[in-house]
């Protein structure tokens, strides 16, 4: 009489196919470290520039303040530097002088405008808040 167990065990296993799916499973994983690192990337890379364009436009704010200063200033010199020039006391090369620092700090006001004006566009761009702004809908 035999009282024991008998079981069967059948396993079918293609070492072949099973060498493939583990090359498949590695090469999945290896394209997904690497989508996650160009992601990485781009985040810092967003991050740098966005600091970058915020900066600019901070500083170009304090530029125009200053440069409004400057440009009133030498508006008021020129006024009477012509008066001057008028009584003799000065001569044209004084005038002409002036009146090239008053003109080179209009010429700096619109470069400071023109950098502010970029850097506010970028920070949008960058923040992906540039269709909102322009009021632009993506169907």
């Amino acid at each position: 009489m035999d009282s024991g167990y008998n079981a069967l065990v059948v396993l079918s296993y293609n070492i072949f196919n099973g060498f493939a799916d583990k090359a498949t499973k590695e090469a999945s994983r290896h394209r997904l470290l690497n989508k996650n690192s160009t992601l990485a990337d781009a985040r810092r890379y967003i991050r740098a520039y966005t600091e970058i364009a915020w900066q600019t436009l901070e500083s170009t704010k304090q530029q125009l303040v200053h440069l409004d200063n400057t440009i009133k200033s030498s508006g008021e010199t020129v006024a009477d530097y012509e008066k001057e020039h008028e009584l003799g006391r000065r001569s044209i090369i004084d005038l002409l002088n002036i009146e090239l620092e008053y003109n080179s700090a209009k010429n700096r006001k619109v470069t400071a405008e023109y950098d502010r004006l970029i850097a506010y566009y970028q920070i949008l761009a960058y923040t992906g808040k540039i269709l909102e702004e322009m009021n632009i809908t993506v169907e």
